[in-house]
């Protein structure tokens, strides 16, 4: 999967890595940042570049990490997560939606440390967020 910006992409690969690759002039790409999360693969990227963070979904955990460096930034889900959605429109604090299990929904404030805002168990299976 991957995810970008006006001048970098970042790529989440089969093997558990991320990639940052920033953009220059007449469309090359140069690697500027690696950081492996798991062995389990990369399944959803999303940035948030006014919060200044990349997060990641793999191997049912959700995280995130520096979106120029990649280091890590927050372990935020830690098991079971199926999909994810944040709002990082709010500098310097974002919002994110985590499905995980069979019908469960939890919501974080994404700040200086992500914290748990509500959780709910919905009465029928979560799809999309």
């Amino acid at each position: 999967c991957l995810a970008s910006t006006d001048d970098k992409i970042v790529v989440g690969t089969a093997e558990g890595r991320l990639q940052t690759w920033r953009l220059h002039g007449g469309g090359s790409a140069v690697l500027h940042a690696a950081a492996q999360l798991s062995a389990s693969a990369v399944d959803q990227l999303q940035l948030l570049p006014a919060v200044g963070i990349v997060l990641h979904r793999c191997s049912g955990a959700v995280g995130a990490h520096g979106i120029d460096d990649l280091h890590p930034a927050a372990a935020i889900h830690q098991s079971r997560a199926t999909l994810f959605d944040a709002d990082g429109a709010r500098a310097p604090v974002g919002r994110l939606a985590v499905c995980a299990g069979h019908s469960m929904v939890w919501v974080y404030d994404l700040e200086a440390k992500p914290q748990l805002v509500w959780r709910r168990v919905l009465p029928e299976p979560t799809r999309a967020l």
